[in-house]
């Protein structure tokens, strides 16, 4: 959201609770193709760790959102990577999803998030998302399509156990010399 104060821009982000989406894709010879989907879910949103930074600490892999919010996500990625003259390597998205309606969080040209997108999303599909990208970003003319078809449909989840934190007591002593 930009609003104009007087000569001065200013960017305003709102805070929108939802679903949050991790997309991953892969521009290959200026063609998109889609590189997985993850679930992801944040201690903010926990009782007892809301006053914390938020830490990613649930990931399901595929997304298990309806497909046509998915394919509605993609497409927008799509949209703004042509925007933003993105149409090689690889590119990540993070959306929150609310009420069917999708918020943009970031878009990168890289493939991002800590534990869904190497890890858990081949491990649930099938796919070869490494090898395609490796290939890709060594400028191989020709890549085997199917290294990102979906070849089994399972669900794959990544969980970081939490403690709570508490603050830390420092003692200092006196230094006498």
């Amino acid at each position: 959201l930009v609003k104009n104060f007087n000569t001065s821009k200013f960017i305003v982000e709102e805070d929108i609770a939802g679903n949050y989406l991790d997309l991953q894709g892969i521009f290959h010879n200026k063609k998109f193709f889609r590189a997985g989907t993850c679930d992801s879910y944040f201690s903010n949103n926990l009782k007892k760790f809301s006053s914390f930074n938020p830490v990613e600490y649930l990931n399901i892999a595929p997304s298990q959102l309806p497909p046509k919010l998915i394919d509605k996500a993609y497409n927008l990625l799509k949209k703004i990577c042509e925007k933003m003259k993105i149409d090689t390597g690889p590119v990540g998205a993070d959306f929150v999803i609310k009420n069917d309606k999708i918020y943009v969080i970031e878009v990168g040209p890289r493939i991002h998030g800590p534990n869904g997108s190497l890890k858990i999303m081949p491990e649930a599909t099938g796919m070869k998302i490494v090898e395609f990208l490796g290939k890709s970003v060594c400028n191989e003319k020709k890549i085997d399509k199917n290294l990102l078809k979906i070849k089994k449909k399972d669900v794959a989840i990544c969980k970081v156990f939490l403690e709570k934190q508490m603050p830390k007591k420092h003692g200092f002593k006196k230094n006498i010399n």
